[in-house]
């Protein structure tokens, strides 16, 4: 069964706000570059890896669906990336 859309928001949230951070990594795959939240259980992708990031935020962006709520991500060299929040909408999150 999946999540509900208020149980994807406070997961969300709780893991990316007040200097929390979701682990992640991006490959490649084909032409494609591929970015996932294991801890989520999500993948999405683009064309570059630009694009996968923008996709990541985007994803977290649609799921929390908070007015102001921001998702920001921080490649990092080895291949993983890093995901954080601004903590708009923590209230709304239970």
């Amino acid at each position: 069964m999946g999540r509900s859309e208020q149980e994807w928001r406070a997961e969300i949230l709780g893991r990316t706000s007040n200097g929390n951070r979701l682990s992640g990594r991006r490959f490649k795959d084909g032409k494609c570059w591929l970015a996932e939240l294991p801890s989520l259980d999500v993948k999405t992708q683009g064309k570059t890896r630009r694009d996968a990031y923008a996709m990541v935020k985007d994803l977290l962006e649609t799921l929390v669906d908070v007015p102001g709520f921001s998702a920001h991500v921080t490649p990092i060299d080895d291949g993983s990336i890093q995901v954080s929040s601004n903590g708009i909408g923590n209230s709304r999150a239970a």
